[in-house]
């Protein structure tokens, strides 16, 4: 999608199997390029959705790691940790992007050679990272899960430390084949695999006294060399005991404040959603509600919520583009008994909201758009869907100034909306504030 007027970025990176989508990267170094530089605001704006796809790739590694029965409370402490991850790498990804716009004399790159350059970043970050990022968190959120099981049993089980026992296992990894010792050994808070980057090790649970117990001290030594390198160590922990995925020490957590506070804002804003689906959820008044572990969005509809023929499909493209995003959109009854008021389409993030479909991406439709949900006063967030594409940043300027222009006519059809939302393709393509 070309929202600027520049030659989209056309990227290759290594195939290493992932199904990792390059327009990600691709549309957030626009955003980028077009701002001239890059900070941890633009991790939230939906220019800048790389960190929903990089959660997406780490979400399924998750998924595909933990097994069904597994207790929700692990799960979504698994998952929330993935999510976390994943906006520092993100940070990481988009710092370096920005840092390839500028040339050794500080000026602006051609777009040209900034491409060839952020190609660089992409592979990196999204290829040969994330290939052992994703593999890591099979192995980490496996073991992490499979750990609740053993500290169950306590000491009743002995465990044993298993290398794949084939020719690609790494000589140190070799030695740690076959460690046996309780599950309160302090060996484990530390060396519960995976230890390293796509390591294939496990720890399984024996009969006490099948196996000869391994000596301590000499586990820990032997522990201790496996992971003697200073990339190493950051794998000194039990993903089970902290029900983290990644190393607490990883580079990527180390950031500035600004980063820390979107990202754990985010978060924060997960755990609500996560309540608020367990509330809706336990509503029968509310239907077809849905929580996305990945994104951490939420959808339901209340019952008494009329969808009619053409209406209702934008509303759906709305509600769904916002799930996919992590928002928690929810449509309620109508009407909805406010006073003098006429109902809006429910709560966007908990703020009331009201959808228009534009279906030519013309300045006239974009500004009918906003009257139609300026029409609705209680309407703080206005949602404008264009089904048909088309959507362009300089017509939507025209069009939202002379939107604003209505302030001066007497019949006070100007409102100040908390925010105005566009969607396209089946996502939130951009928002602003008034």
């Amino acid at each position: 999608m070309d929202l600027y007027g520049i030659t989209p970025l056309e990227l290759k990176k290594p195939d290493t199997g992932i199904d990792f989508d390059d327009a990600a990267f691709s549309d957030a170094a626009h955003m980028v390029y077009e701002a001239g530089g890059f900070d941890a605001s633009q991790l939230t704006a939906p220019e800048g959705r790389l960190m929903d796809e990089t959660a997406r790739v780490i979400g399924e590694a998750v998924a595909s790691g933990v097994p069904h029965d597994v207790p929700a409370t692990v799960r979504h402490a698994l998952e929330n940790n993935a999510f976390i991850f994943s906006g520092f790498k993100s940070y990481h990804t988009l710092r370096e992007v920005g840092l390839s716009l500028i040339d050794d004399k500080g000026a602006v790159k051609p777009f040209e050679q900034f491409r060839r350059d952020v190609e660089r970043v992409n592979n990196c970050y999204n290829g040969n990272y994330l290939y052992a990022e994703y593999n890591h968190a099979v192995g980490a959120s496996l073991m992490a899960s499979r750990w609740q099981q053993i500290e169950a049993y306590g000491d009743k089980y002995d465990l044993q430390y298993r290398t794949a026992q084939d020719d690609r296992v790494r000589e140190d990894h070799a030695i740690l084949h076959g460690t046996t010792l309780p599950p309160s050994d302090p060996f484990w808070k530390f060396y519960l695999p995976p230890n390293g980057w796509n390591c294939r090790c496990q720890a399984v649970q024996v009969r006490r006294g099948k196996f000869e117990r391994s000596d301590p001290d000499l586990a820990m030594r032997r522990g201790n060399n496996c992971t003697d390198a200073a990339k190493q160590q950051i794998f000194r922990f039990n993903p089970g005991k902290s029900l983290q995925l990644f190393p607490p020490k990883h580079p990527y957590f180390k950031a500035p404040d600004d980063a820390k506070q979107v990202i754990e804002q985010l978060s924060e804003e997960r755990e609500e959603h996560l309540a608020e689906y367990k509330r809706l959820s336990e509503d029968p008044d509310y239907r077809e509600v849905e929580y996305d572990p990945v994104s951490g969005g939420v959808k339901a509809s209340h019952i008494g919520h009329n969808f009619d023929e053409q209406g209702g499909e934008y509303e759906r493209m709305a509600q769904e583009a916002a799930f996919k995003s992590g928002h928690a959109v929810v449509f309620e009854a109508e009407p909805q008994n406010i006073y003098r008021l006429k109902s809006t389409e429910g709560t966007w993030d908990g703020l009331k909201f009201e959808v228009a479909g534009c279906t030519t991406a013309t300045e006239n439709n974009i500004k009918r758009g906003l009257e139609h949900c300026a029409d609705k006063k209680a309407t703080e967030i206005a949602v404008l869907v264009f089904p048909n594409g088309g959507f362009n940043l300089e017509k939507f300027g025209t069009a939202l100034r002379r939107y604003k222009g209505l302030a001066k006519l007497k019949d006070g059809q100007f409102l100040r909306f908390n925010k105005i939302i566009c969607v396209q393709d089946g996502r939130i393509i951009h928002q602003t504030d008034m």
